[in-house]
């Protein structure tokens, strides 16, 4: 039987029961245009841009006039790497795209200069129910930086690599409490130690009431002979802090600190 004469529901169940098999979906999209219809969704489900040239390339496909890419695209993890190169005015062709994206487990941001541009927290609007966030490169404004984190009224598990945080040499400290979101339970800080100054001055006691799983990978670490108590030398600053005060006292916390 010629597969252009598959029952559509046929044709639903194949794509469906190979919806992980990322070289099935791809073989079955050179099928033919009816193939790869049904398969595109299931290939778009992990995408990742390398940089705003990657996106209008992909706005291409979307505006083709025999094209089997979905309007709409709905991904279960996003990856945008070089955001920087994207701006703060994106062009309309970016906007459009990242307007097409649903993104419904994992969202990825990596910069290489300065902060996310603001047409990406726009875009990050639409996106504010994801689970896991993951923070790569930049220096970020401290007050900004709490904000776009407030956006995300879902998020369960964070991720800064290679990340800074920015406070002006002399400025006072915040009259608002700056807070982790309330939802956060997993908090991971990799080649990121100055984070933690910032956070121990900050973050009130018991700053981190939900966090269950954290993991600290800095410059240096050391455990304190007292049980309970992380020494963790952060860019010549020496912060000693019982995680117990700062971390839920009804759920058992793994803290991970090392190289």
């Amino acid at each position: 039987m010629s597969t252009a004469t598959f029952p559509q529901e046929l044709v639903d169940k194949i794509v469906e029961s190979i919806e992980d098999d990322r070289a099935s979906l791809i073989a079955l999209s050179k099928v033919n245009m009816r193939w790869a219809r049904r398969s595109r969704p299931y290939l778009l489900s992990d995408l990742a841009f390398k940089d705003e040239q990657d996106i209008i390339d992909f706005s291409v496909l979307l505006r083709a006039p025999n094209r089997t890419f979905p309007p709409s695209i709905r991904c279960k993890e996003l990856a945008l790497y070089n955001a920087t190169t994207i701006g703060d005015e994106a062009p309309t062709s970016v906007r459009n795209v990242l307007a097409s994206i649903t993104v419904e487990g994992s969202l990825k941001i990596h910069v290489t200069d300065g902060r996310i541009p603001w047409s990406i927290v726009e875009a990050s609007t639409a996106w504010s129910s994801v689970p896991q966030l993951t923070l790569l490169g930049g220096g970020y404004n401290l007050q900004a930086f709490f904000d776009y984190l407030s956006s995300f009224t879902q998020l369960e598990s964070l991720q800064l690599e290679d990340f800074s945080l920015m406070v002006a040499e002399g400025a006072t400290e915040p009259t608002v409490q700056l807070r982790l979101p309330s939802t956060l339970v997993r908090l991971a800080t990799l080649r990121s130690s100055g984070v933690w100054t910032i956070f121990h001055r900050l973050l009130p006691a018991g700053g981190f009431p939900r966090i269950r799983h954290l993991r600290i990978r800095p410059s240096s670490a050391s455990r304190s002979r007292e049980f309970g108590i992380w020494s963790v030398t952060l860019g010549g600053y020496g912060v000693s802090r019982p995680w117990s005060s700062m971390l839920s006292t009804t759920l058992t916390p793994r803290i991970l600190i090392g190289i």
